[in-house]
Formats: structure tokens, C-alpha cells, sequence
């Protein structure tokens, strides 16, 4: 089948003889690390914070690390502190997220972008707040952090390009964020793994959603 993760129809084929199974000797299975956060807290900060004891043993092993998030944009909601509304898309009413790479606010239903404004549309106030971080976010705090270390992005629009093509072959210390776009890096073997926002997944994926999330860590 070519997958370490068969889904439950294939499985379930296998054991009722549909399938022919052949047993081959399984190869050692690495050591790995699955770390998960859970929640969504609202500085974006928060659990970037509560791995960094992780993070630095990993590096300073001259490892290599995946940092997972669902959000590929710098942070993947924006709220009111005054008025306590959401920023929402004017066309659809979806939430809006921030780029901050290009100054934009862009929205995850429709796709739509517009200018970021430094207030919200609903009352005016100034105090808008960013949380749920994305891989944005996340690679520009942790280059702040790790000097010298290489920091790469993999989301959708970042997978092809140098030096992602190229990343099997990078030594450690090496550090890469990314969206489900993680699962296209063929070749790339991470040494550890931090799964932030991971239960985003749950809510999207309908009724085989945990099949889902099995399968795209795997």
C-alpha cells in the first residue's frame, strides 16, 4: 500500500482477508520525541515559552526539530480588547488572519486580502491583539532566539523551493515550522516533534478526523 498509516477501510479489509498480507521484518524504529500543547492560550507566546527547555536540548544536541501548526500565516486570529469582537472578513464574515511578510490581513473562507489597519473596524480602538500563533510567527521568534541556526518555513507556499529541496541532506542543529505541508518534505527526518494547535485538526476533519491526524503524523 506504500503507507505507514492505511486508513480504517484498508485495515479493516486486511483483517477480514480481502487483502493479501505479506510480513516483512520491520526495520528498528528511531527514537523520537512527540511533544503536544494543548488549548489555545491567548498570548501567542505562551507555549513557545513552555518548550523552550525542549527546544535548546534538541539544538544543542545538533539535532533536528519540526515544529507543527495548523496556521501558516504570522498569527491565525485577531481580537478587539475594547469591544471584545473579532476581526471578520467585510465580505464574508470569516475570520481574518494577519501576514505579516506582506502587511495584509487575509481571510481563511473566501481567500480575500486586505490592508492591515492598526484598529478595529467595529468600534476603532487601537487595542487589537494578536493570538493563536501561525509558522510565521514562529520562525521569527525562534531566529531571534537561535542565531545561526537555520530556520526554515514549509507551508503551501513555501514547499519546492530552495532550501526545502535541499533539506535532506542539511546537517543539524536545524529547526523547521510548518502547516500539514511538514508531510511533503520527502527525505527529511526530524529528531524531535512539537505539535502547537494540533487539535484545530479535530475540528475540521469530519467524522474520520482523528484517522486524519493520525495519519499526517505518522
Amino acid at each position: 500500500i506504500g503507507t505507514p498509516a492505511p486508513t480504517l477501510d484498508l485495515y479493516g479489509k486486511a483483517l477480514t482477508g480481502a487483502l493479501a498480507l505479506e510480513e516483512t521484518e520491520r526495520p528498528p524504529e528511531p527514537e523520537h520525541h512527540a511533544l503536544v500543547v494543548e488549548g489555545r492560550p491567548e498570548a501567542p507566546d505562551a507555549p513557545l515559552e513552555a518548550l523552550m527547555p525542549v527546544i535548546e536540548s534538541v539544538v544543542g544536541s545538533l539535532g533536528r526539530l519540526a515544529v507543527y501548526t495548523a496556521r501558516r500565516d504570522y498569527s491565525g486570529a485577531i481580537k478587539c480588547l475594547a469591544c471584545g469582537r473579532p476581526a471578520l472578513c467585510p465580505r464574508c464574515e470569516g475570520r481574518l488572519s494577519y501576514q505579516k511578510q506582506r502587511d495584509v490581513l487575509t481571510c481563511r473562507r473566501c481567500g480575500r486580502f486586505f490592508p492591515y489597519e492598526e484598529s478595529c473596524r467595529h468600534c476603532g480602538s487601537d487595542l487589537v491583539t494578536f493570538s493563536v500563533a501561525g509558522a510565521e510567527y514562529l520562525e521569527e521568534q525562534l531566529r531571534k532566539r537561535f542565531k545561526g541556526v537555520p530556520v526554515l518555513r514549509a507551508t503551501g507556499e513555501t514547499v519546492g523551493t530552495e532550501p526545502l529541496q535541499g533539506i535532506a541532506d542539511l546537517p543539524g542543529p536545524l529547526i523547521v515550522v510548518g502547516t500539514q505541508a511538514l508531510g511533503k518534505l520527502y527525505g527529511f527526518k526530524a529528531d524531535a516533534l512539537i505539535c502547537l494547535g494540533w487539535e484545530e485538526l479535530l475540528r475540521v476533519g469530519g467524522f474520520r478526523a482523528e484517522e486524519k491526524v493520525f495519519q499526517l503524523f505518522m
